[in-house]
């Protein structure tokens, strides 16, 4: 098995994803990826509609579920990212992977990998530290003491 540790740096709408080849190795990014997110309304109403009943009562209640879309594409852009990262531990087999994000962010990656973990046999599980901090204006220095921190 290789000794090579993953650490993907996220907070929803940029991921940097760095390497490192062996404990004496310096960290350097493989992958920077940027998600442009685009304003709820231009998306259409983010507020629901109302429907007025007719007759003896005066209830009413909306129709349409309120989205708000900026967190969607966050969501989207996390999962895609999640399985991106899966699907390269696949082929390079890394020892560790760091997610390092904000507690929300983490929740949604810890959903996206939940499924892939539960079938597999316990020797191709992954190796996941969960660093709940948002790193992604840090340097790598700075995120290369965290992760030596863990």
């Amino acid at each position: 098995m290789k000794k090579s540790s993953l650490v993907v740096v996220t907070d929803g709408a940029h991921a940097r994803v760095l390497e490192q080849k062996s404990k004496i190795d310096p960290l350097h990014q493989i992958q920077n990826l940027t998600h442009t997110h685009e304003a709820t309304h231009e998306h259409g109403a983010d507020k629901p509609g109302r429907v007025f009943e007719r007759g003896p009562t005066a209830t009413r209640h909306a129709y349409e579920p309120h989205a708000d879309w900026h967190i969607r594409q966050k969501e989207v852009f996390i999962c895609d990212l999640t399985q991106a990262i899966i699907k390269k531990h696949e082929e390079e087999k890394y020892s560790q992977i760091y997610f390092i994000c904000p507690p929300a962010i983490m929740g949604i990656i810890r959903a996206s990998i939940e499924p892939y973990q539960r079938n597999r046999p316990l020797k191709d599980k992954l190796n996941i530290i969960e660093i709940t901090k948002d790193l992604t204006s840090k340097t790598i220095k700075d995120i290369a003491e965290y992760v030596a921190a863990y």
